[in-house]
């Protein structure tokens, strides 16, 4: 058995407590009376009066008042080389206050007004469970939010009078019945020594590759307590908790091309992570490709059918479906139109976005194997909704998208998938993303039908990408295609090219391009096995809409693409070192 074993053992039965809210069959108390918890009897208490008091003269009444505490502990390591570079714990708790005026016809919310005010307040507040002081922390939150949604509604509705109705426009905020789940609160983080020396000895496998000029080893855990009040009536405490260990590793090849590589596992709890010799394995993985890396060959530029295996394939999905699937409009600007551009699939439903045969479910409560909740899960969304299993594609057809509480003209109901970041307001966005087809075959089928297709199109290798640069782990830079009504992906991290008699090369500098949701639809073929790719939302989405750090998965099985290119670079790489690396002791 593995040092870390015990390590794991004694978080994951902290921490299980906390992930056992994400699971749909997970236990709630309800009926508990808000006076023996004080956090809960001060947001209900301040949010009545503020929604029944507030008021300026000639200024629109508030109808609805949401005050969120969210009571975080947190846990940070980073080590390299062996050596412990950064330990942070911290305990802190952050108050989320949205004030509504108007009417749920029409009220403040979804416009971005000129002087750029936030839709929400957000603020630390003192983490003692205290009464008094969160009450008076929410009494100057929900007063600069009235004020704030004042000034924001007349400006709404001078737009909306400036267009003469000439659209129709869906209400501001849908209906639904008071939600209550009072849930236990997240145990405290054990402080347990046994991280220190798991970062430790990961990190120190990169000792031996001295070529790799960086690489450190990062782990995060977050046991958290949400407790949500409304002046509508729903009352949600609900624990959750997130563990991340992530990998990183750069260095340069001898032509001066930055090349990183990286392995990020995360869980609902830390048993659900991969044992000790697991993560090592992984670690060396990394090192062994990157040092492979910096000899490959620079990619050759070329058009026609990519493989997408392992975790590459729900990475690509992330892009191309996944961040495609909001119900939610988009807030409205000052100066007409919307904040961002529209998703490629919001007036598509009805219509067939990906072969027959594919189905597409978004499960909130959806339980992994061992019964582990997947990260992304939940009980209720960020508005106080239960999260519903969504069903998105059925036979290749996009039967549905994720809402929220904000309607859209064909929406007009929340199925639980209102999701925010800490400062943002909830949008439709994807929880546990299940992406399956009855027509998966075997991986030899699909490298077979790569082939194939490539001699089809006259060529003489095809290309086979297996994972793609994370950002969001990474630190990179997300550098736009400039492809016409294309999406930027990532650069692949292991790229290979395959000749026609099925003998693969690691080749390096590749971007895919032209790639464009539309382009699911002419998939070729599809795996039968589903990966798993966790991730967390990046702070403002492509769409240009903050939604912060929120995390999801998809299960995605290989995917054949019929055809898409592949770039090399064309700007000249930066200089190497100028002196080769020191010896290792």
């Amino acid at each position: 058995m593995s040092r870390a074993v015990p390590v794991a053992a004694a978080l994951g039965l902290a921490l299980s407590l906390a992930a056992g809210a994400v699971s749909a069959g997970a236990p709630a108390k309800s009926g508990a009376a808000s006076s023996n918890d004080p956090t809960l009897a001060a947001l209900e208490d301040e949010s009545a009066r503020a929604v029944r008091e507030l008021r300026l003269p000639g200024m629109p009444e508030p109808y609805l008042v949401t005050a969120t505490v969210l009571d975080d502990d947190e846990l940070e390591l980073r080590a390299s080389l062996g050596s412990l570079v950064l330990r942070r714990r911290e305990r802190s708790r952050h108050l989320k206050t949205e004030v509504r005026v108007g009417s749920r016809a029409l009220d403040s919310s979804g416009f971005m007004s000129d002087d750029g005010a936030p839709l929400v307040e957000y603020e630390r507040v003192p983490f003692e469970p205290g009464y008094g002081p969160l009450r008076r922390a929410l009494w100057l939150a929900a007063d600069r939010a009235f004020k704030s949604a004042t000034a924001r509604y007349e400006a709404k509705r001078a737009l909306r009078e400036s267009e003469g109705g000439a659209q129709e426009q869906p209400p501001s905020r849908a209906e639904h019945a008071p939600v209550l789940s009072l849930g236990e609160r997240a145990p405290a983080l054990p402080d347990d020594p046994g991280w220190v020396a798991l970062c430790q000895r990961l990190s120190a496998v990169f000792r031996a590759h001295p070529a790799i000029h960086e690489s450190s080893v990062r782990l995060s855990a977050l046991s958290r307590t949400r407790t949500l009040v409304d002046s509508d009536g729903t009352r949600v405490v609900e624990p959750s908790a997130l563990v991340r260990v992530e990998i990183v590793a750069r260095t340069q090849a001898d032509d001066g091309m930055p090349l990183v590589h990286h392995a990020a596992f995360a869980a609902s709890a830390l048993e659900g992570l991969p044992p000790e010799a697991e993560l090592v394995a992984a670690a060396e993985r990394v090192a062994v490709e990157l040092d492979r890396l910096r000899v490959a060959p620079l990619v050759s530029d070329y058009a026609g059918p990519i493989l997408f295996e392992d975790v590459a394939a729900p990475e690509l999905l992330r892009p191309l479906l996944a961040d495609e699937l909001s119900g939610t409009p988009l807030p409205r600007a000052a100066f007409g139109g919307t904040v961002g551009d529209a998703s490629a699939l919001e007036h598509r439903v009805g219509w067939r976005v990906l072969p027959l045969g594919f189905e597409v479910v978004d499960e909130p409560g959806f339980v992994g194997e061992g019964g582990r909740a997947l990260v992304g899960g939940y009980r209720h969304d960020d508005e106080g909704i239960p999260g519903e299993r969504v069903s998105i594609v059925e036979d290749g057809t996009l039967r549905a998208l994720l809402t929220s509480l904000t309607p859209s003209l064909p929406a007009s109901r929340s199925n639980g998938h209102g999701r925010a970041g800490a400062s943002s307001t909830a949008r439709g966005l994807p929880s546990v993303l299940l992406v399956t087809t009855r027509r998966g075959v075997s991986r030899p089928a699909l490298r077979a039908r790569l082939l194939a297709e490539a001699r089809a199109q006259g060529l003489e290798r095809a290309m086979v990408v297996r994972k793609f640069d994370d950002p969001g782990v990474t630190g990179s830079s997300l550098t736009p295609t400039g492809a016409s009504g294309a999406v930027t992906l990532p650069a692949p991290v292991l790229l290979y090219e395959v000749d026609l008699r099925g003998r693969e090369r690691l080749v390096r500098g590749g971007r895919v391009e032209s790639l464009s949701t539309r382009d699911l639809r002419r998939l070729l073929a599809a795996g039968r096995n589903g990966t798993a790719y966790s991730y967390l939302a990046s702070a403002v989405a492509r769409r240009g809409v903050w939604v912060g750090d929120i995390p999801a998965t998809i299960l995605a099985p290989d995917l054949l693409v019929a055809d898409a290119d592949v770039r090399r670079p064309t700007e000249p790489p930066p200089k190497p070192p100028a002196l080769p690396p020191p010896p290792a002791k």
